[in-house]
């Protein structure tokens, strides 16, 4: 898992709030559009690159701010909880 994380945090993160669509690190139409939030599967990378949470959460979820997103957070749990041990 660590190869497809390493992807996530130095190919896929085009900037600050800004994530491609693809896995290549390239963006298109649809699902393979950019967006301003990683998709909900791949903030579980995190737990593979521990140095890269902040990254790869801090777009998503902020310390003291509320989120909507059940998804996001639960997944924040859990890479925090597997992080813990």
């Amino acid at each position: 898992m660590a190869p497809f994380a390493n992807t996530v945090v130095d190919v896929m993160t085009l900037g600050k709030g800004k994530y491609a669509g693809r896995v290549d690190g390239s963006t298109g139409d649809g699902h393979g559009s950019s967006t301003n939030y990683l998709r909900g599967g791949y903030l579980l990378m995190a737990e593979f690159r521990p140095e890269a949470k902040k990254a790869v959460f801090g777009a998503d979820l902020q310390v003291g701010k509320a989120t909507g997103s059940v998804d996001q957070f639960s997944r924040c749990m859990w890479v925090k909880h597997r992080l813990a041990k």
